[in-house]
This record gives C-alpha cells, sequence and structure tokens, in this order.
C-alpha cells in the first residue's frame, strides 16, 4: 500500500547533513597507536584522550621467505587534540616482556 502524506506532515524538517570528516571532530575514526604501554585494550570500552593517540599505518615487506610485518614507533603524524576516543578493536595480551604499544581502531565519542 503507498504512503500517504497528510496535512502538516514535513520529512524534510530536520538538519540532514554528512558526517565530519575533519580530523579529530566527534564521530570520526582513526586507526592509531597508544603513546603508552598497556596490557590490555576492550573494545567499546576502553578510552583514551586524544594526547594519548597517534595516527599509525601498518605494511608489509619481503624478507625472502616470508612476508614479515613492519610498524614503527613513536607513530608519525599528529595527535587528534583534546576529547576521549574509544577504542573499537581489543587485545588481551599476556607479553614475555610487559606491555606493548597497541594500535587498533578508535571513534572519538566526545
Amino acid at each position: 500500500m503507498p504512503s500517504v502524506i497528510r496535512g502538516n506532515d514535513n520529512f524534510d524538517s530536520g538538519v540532514s547533513q554528512a558526517p565530519s570528516t575533519t580530523w579529530g571532530d566527534v564521530g570520526t575514526y582513526a586507526f592509531a597507536q597508544q603513546t603508552s604501554v598497556v596490557n590490555t585494550i576492550n573494545a567499546g570500552s576502553s578510552t583514551l584522550s586524544g594526547s594519548s593517540i597517534r595516527p599509525h599505518a601498518v605494511t608489509a615487506y619481503n624478507t625472502s621467505a616470508s612476508y614479515t610485518g613492519n610498524h614503527h614507533w613513536p607513530s608519525p603524524g599528529t595527535a587528534p587534540g583534546s576529547g576521549t576516543w574509544q577504542a573499537m578493536g581489543g587485545c588481551a595480551a599476556t607479553w614475555a616482556n610487559g606491555g606493548k604499544y597497541v594500535t587498533t581502531l578508535w571513534v572519538r565519542i566526545s
């Protein structure tokens, strides 16, 4: 059955805009590495200040026999500034030599 618009129904009255893609805005995502050593990150509940993460990338290179992950510390790039970032990936690890600098997907929540 087709929809019927009656009276003052106005489906265009709300503000509709695309989400921000400006670096560090609330609602934006960043693949980033922590600037301090940790043992555990819980997806959906671990949070950090924007000053505690840096954008990160992972590359692979061929060492003749196999591909090896290669990441660099400290991560290059600019911290996304103030605000609270929530982890969207997790890591619960027992590291032989203590914690690690963990890289995961983060979303700015405030």
